[in-house]
């Protein structure tokens, strides 16, 4: 339990970080009229990777908490039974494919 929340607490604080971070950068007004248009294109694209690190960051702790209750479990169990019903779906096409050319050599 104290490692999860440990680690819980690690995401929302580098998430918090990342947050500051964005916002701070998305102050492109005062860097373009200070330092002009380089400076603040520059500064966008940061801010744009500290946003996504930001949703990176969050998305890592609401997967962590969910799995800790098992809130996914029933999503994953319903991503398992189609990935294995499609791969029953494949073997069986093949199958299929290959007994017609079996039954094709045999007719040569």
């Amino acid at each position: 339990m104290k490692r999860f929340i440990f680690v819980v607490l690690s995401l929302l604080f580098a998430f918090s970080l990342l947050v500051l971070r964005t916002v701070n950068a998305f102050n492109l007004y005062s860097i373009w009229y200070e330092n002009g248009y380089n400076e603040a294109a520059s500064t966008l694209a940061l801010a744009i990777i500290y946003l996504i690190g930001a949703i990176t960051t969050l998305a890592a702790c609401l997967v962590v908490i969910f799995s800790r209750y098992k809130v996914l479990t029933p999503i994953y169990e319903k991503l398992k039974e189609k990935k294995e019903s499609k791969r029953a779906a494949r073997k069986q096409k093949r199958l299929e494919q290959l007994q017609a050319e079996m039954e094709k050599l045999k007719k040569e």
